[in-house]
């Protein structure tokens, strides 16, 4: 028999092996017929309403990660669950910067830093001089030791702006006392806006042109400043001289604790002095207070010590004895030096002086009131201690200065109603009048009248429409059928429901479509009613809608990042967002100016070139300029070499 050839069609690909990882984002697979080594993704596609798999060579679907531990961190990339390998962004911090907390009497402080705020993360790096991150130095400690000891307020009020602003007068501050060690604020006070400044035209303040100390030798500049803010006015420009505007300073008389000095010389401008001469502190001038002893009505003392000149106190007539006043931990005074010396009052002697008044409804009554024989105090007996009181033999008084203070409130009323339709005062109640009866009180003779509400309608006339019907209301499912009445007292309209219920709804057999789904919201079904439009069980059925991704680009610029992001349309849900990094941009390095914002972000000087040559050149040309005192600072404003005469070693 001769032979036949028959056409046998082609299996097709089967891409369900060895997943194929491409390492952009995005794998496939291989197919699993033997001796092929095609690659592609089985996908679904609908022909003639029917879905079929088919395959797709070359196909690629994207990465993805579910499994926690694949997830994109700080630091790693985020792994795909099906192939392994990495994809996404580059890893990186998001960056947070710390202020410095300043440590406090007792309070540890906070150190500059920058910290990330992924929860997860939560790492911390050193700062650079710049103030930004240095990621190069990670820190685990950003505590700042407390400073040791108590507070100690300083006498002195400092004005301070609003919300860490500096002062200016014309605008509402506040005046603060602050601790001498550690500048917290111990005491603070609101200040008022002033309505202009305290600027004196006449005085003038000099400085140098770098704002350093001013000298008449050298010039600089002068202006005129608000004693109370500093706001600086007028400001010119003053040349060079030798010649002195010497004002003569009088003499001051040195006291306990501060120098005195003789009358000299002193200039105006620059504040050079001529023949003045420090005369040394005086010694206290002690004057013995001899100890009293304590009354009822009058403090006593132990024997001290005071200075008639400053007011110092002290055991013995010497400044190693003196008292301090005793501060809490906060570094306010809790006890003077004053207190200290001082015997409270003996107790006072007391007897009845005005007897006990009981109270009544409208009318305060008065507890019993006591006078002490010695100095006449009054005072009155109190349950409990208090901040104004005192105990004697375990009876506790409170001074009271009249006969008013011991003064009770008035007991109030004890109200009877009586609402019986045959008592005195009476009045029934309708429709469309209130009622009342009357209450009277059981201590004392006083009555009230008392509203009663008015009752419900009773039916007259239906109402009816404009052909004659009466007006009535069908059935709902909710609602029974009504009929519209007038009342016969006070002839309103009203509803009157029928005794049969409501029609109650008529639910379907099947659950059907309630609402649509949405990429937020699952589609629900629910048993609706066939009369009123109703549902009830409700539940969700089927998948969420997919999301309808737009892509959004926030640009970046000279000192801000941008980003970009897929933003849905219908819930704007965001995903991908990838942060555009904002820098300068300079096509011509040689003038190192940003070419979009103009500011200077390069300098071309050789001080910072690094190759080896450019080096050494440097370091000989900077050892000169140290020995002749030029050049110090590179025209990008960073320092060249130090005054003490170190030598700037390029690295």
């Amino acid at each position: 028999m001769g032979s036949e050839t028959f056409a046998v069609p082609a299996l097709g690909h089967d891409f369900t092996g060895e997943v194929n990882p491409l390492n952009n984002g995005t794998h496939n697979f291989k197919c699993s017929r033997e001796g092929c080594t095609a690659v592609g993704i089985m996908k679904e596609v609908t022909v003639d309403e029917e879905t079929k798999t088919v395959p797709e060579e070359n196909g690629t679907v994207d990465c993805t990660t579910e499994i926690e531990a694949n997830k994109a961190t700080c630091t790693t990339k985020a792994k795909c669950d099906v192939c392994g390998a990495e994809y996404g962004p580059e890893p990186k911090h998001t960056l947070e910067h710390v202020d410095e907390v300043k440590a406090q009497c007792g309070v540890p402080g906070v150190k500059e830093h920058w910290v990330c705020t992924v929860e997860s993360c939560g790492a911390m790096f050193d700062v650079k001089e710049d103030g930004s991150v240095d990621l190069e130095k990670p820190i685990t400690d950003t505590v700042l030791p407390a400073i040791e000891g108590d507070h100690v307020k300083s006498d002195i009020w400092v004005l301070v702006g609003l919300d860490g602003a500096p002062y200016n007068c014309l605008q509402p501050g506040k005046r603060v006392k602050k601790c001498t060690k550690c500048q917290a604020i111990l005491e603070s006070e609101d200040v008022e806006a002033a309505a202009a400044h305290s600027i004196d035209e006449n005085q003038w303040v000099y400085e140098a042109a770098d704002g350093s100390a001013f000298r008449c030798e050298d010039g600089g500049k002068r202006y005129h400043e608000c004693t109370v803010c500093g706001e600086k006015r007028n400001e010119e420009t003053v040349k060079p001289t030798t010649t002195h505007e010497d004002e003569m300073i009088d003499a001051v008389e040195a006291t306990c604790g501060k120098p005195g000095h003789n009358a000299y010389q002193k200039c105006k401008r620059c504040g050079r002095e001529v023949g003045k001469v420090t005369t040394d502190p005086k010694d206290h001038e002690w004057k013995e207070v001899p100890a009293k002893e304590p009354k009822c009505n009058e403090t006593g003392n132990e024997a001290y010590y005071i200075c008639k000149n400053c007011g110092v106190i002290s055991r013995a007539a010497n400044e190693a004895n003196k008292i301090n006043d005793i501060l809490d931990e906060e570094g306010n005074v809790v006890k003077t030096a004053l207190e200290q010396v001082t015997i409270a009052k003996t107790a006072h002697h007391f007897e009845s002086y005005a007897d006990a008044k009981p109270a009544s409804c409208t009318l305060a009554g008065r507890t019993e009131v006591f006078r002490c024989k010695d100095c006449e105090q009054l005072a009155i007996v109190v349950a409990e201690a208090g901040e104004d009181t005192y105990e004697i033999d375990g009876t506790i008084y409170k001074d009271i200065a009249s006969l008013d203070d011991a003064k009770t409130e008035p007991l109030g009323h004890n109200w009877y109603e009586d609402k019986e339709e045959d008592s005195v005062g009476y009045v029934k109640p309708t429709c469309s009048q209130k009622g009342s009866f009357v209450k009277f009180c059981l201590r004392c003779d006083k009555k009230e009248t008392v509203e009663i509400p008015a009752l419900e309608h009773v039916k007259d006339e239906p109402v009816k429409d404009a052909e004659g019907n009466p007006v009535v209301g069908a059935a709902t499912c909710e609602e029974p059928a009504f009929e519209k009445w007038t009342c016969q007292n006070c002839h309103e309209e009203f509803k009157v429901y029928s005794t049969q219920p409501a029609l109650g709804h008529v639910w379907g057999d099947t659950k059907v479509s309630a609402s649509p789904a949405s990429c937020t919201q699952k589609a629900t079904i629910g048993y609706k009613c066939d009369r009123c439009g109703a549902f009830k069980d409700l539940e969700e059925v089927g998948e969420l809608l997919p999301h309808t991704f737009e892509t959004v680009v926030e640009p970046a610029d000279c000192t801000h990042d941008g980003k970009s992001y897929k933003r849905c349309t219908t819930c704007n849900l965001v995903q991908d967002e990838v942060v555009i990094k904002g820098e300068h941009v300079d096509t011509d390095p040689k003038d190192g100016y940003c070419d979009r914002c103009g500011v200077y972000i390069s300098c071309d000087h050789i001080c910072h070139k690094t190759d080896g040559f450019s080096k050494f050149i440097w370091f000989i040309l900077n050892v000169w300029n140290q020995f002749l005192g030029i050049n110090q600072t590179c025209k990008c404003g960073e320092l060249h070499y130090v005054k003490s005469g170190s030598i700037v070693v390029p690295d």
